[in-house]
């Protein structure tokens, strides 16, 4: 089961709802889902802006060094 979410809506939007007899749970729900997708892929954007920031302080010769260590202990 879920939470019940109810939202306040003008007397005209609520007339065309009833008059184009739209399903305001089902276009509800996929607006939400959209926005929370949208959200999740702003978060990870500025996440990986920061990750590349952190790394770009990295010098280069620091790196190789670290790929080449890596690949010596597989």
């Amino acid at each position: 089961m879920g939470t019940v979410i109810s939202i306040r809506v003008s007397d005209e939007t609520k007339n065309n709802i009833d008059k184009y007899q739209i399903q305001v749970s089902t276009i509800a729900r996929q607006a939400i889902e959209q926005e929370i997708e949208r959200k999740k892929l702003e978060e990870a954007r500025e996440a990986a802006h920061t990750l590349g920031e952190f790394f770009s302080q990295v010098p280069e010769e620091k790196i190789m060094e670290t790929i080449k260590e890596t690949r010596r202990t597989r």
